[in-house]
Formats: structure tokens, sequence, C-alpha cells
């Protein structure tokens, strides 16, 4: 009986996944931010001092503060650092893949969609990588695993 291991994507490297390295300096302005996301056409961007991951930027909280009522008059000149998502999920390139899928699986309703944070082990910006690359990649270690253990379970049977 041949034995085929149950590969739980450990092995995987995470800067494949990467969507995008969009960011912004931490000086910039909140203005100066809202126009990346327009230039871009990303969901989230990162906030950097130097190569040193600082925060993350949302589009949708952006368009919220600078769309609101004297929103942009109020806020535009205000520093990007005041309007960061507050806890994004930051993992480090070694992080094992099932690591990942749990730290993303626990989030709140609210950030559960938002780009996971991809930084190396002196917190340097790799990148961002979308929730949904993440899911489907789960998906697929979860149907490779099952395909598995049933061919096993055939195996066993006979």
């Amino acid at each position: 009986m041949a034995e085929t291991p149950i590969r739980s994507g450990d092995d995987e490297d995470l800067r494949a996944m990467v969507a995008h390295a969009h960011a912004v300096a931490a000086t910039v302005t909140v203005e100066s931010a809202q126009s990346a996301f327009g230039q871009h056409g990303v969901d989230f961007i990162a906030v950097l001092e130097g190569e040193r991951l600082v925060g993350v930027c949302a589009r949708r909280e952006l368009t919220a503060v600078l769309g609101s009522r004297y929103g942009f008059a109020l806020n535009a000149r205000r520093a990007v650092t005041e309007q960061m998502l507050a806890g994004p999920l930051c993992i480090r390139v070694a992080t094992p893949m099932t690591e990942v899928f749990k730290a993303t699986a626990v989030r709140s309703d609210r950030a559960f969609h938002d780009d996971v944070v991809l930084v190396d082990a002196d917190n340097h910006f790799l990148g961002m990588i979308p929730v949904r690359t993440i899911m489907r990649r789960q998906t697929e270690h979860l149907l490779g695993n099952i395909a598995r253990v049933e061919a096993s379970r055939r195996e066993i049977a006979e």
C-alpha cells in the first residue's frame, strides 16, 4: 500500500499569493492616499515608513471620511496615519499556511474580507494578499485532503 501524505499546505511560499504591493508613505495626506487608490484600482494600501509597515488604509474608509458633509474640507489635508484600519491582519512570510487559514477565519465580520498584509521578519512590507485567494487555497487544500482520505478509505476497504 503506497502511502500518500496529507498535505497541509505549510510548505507553500506566501509570496506567490501576493496580488499587489501598492503603498503610500506615512507622511502623505488623506487626499494623496485617496488618489493612490484611484491610480491603482485596489481596495487596500499599505502605509509605510521607509520599507517598514505602520498600517493599512481601506478605500471604503477614506471614501466615507472624504465623502461626508464637509468631509473633504475637514480631512483631506490630515495625515493618512489618522485613517488607518485598526488591527489589520499582518502575517510573516514564514508563517505556515494552516496558521494563515486560522488567523483569517477568526477575524470579525467587518474585517473578514480585508486583504492580509505580508511582511518579512523585519516587518518590511512585501505585499497584500486578498482574502479570496486565501479562501480558494484553503478550499483546494481541503478538497485535496478529502480526496486522499477517500482514496485511503477505499484502499483499506479493499
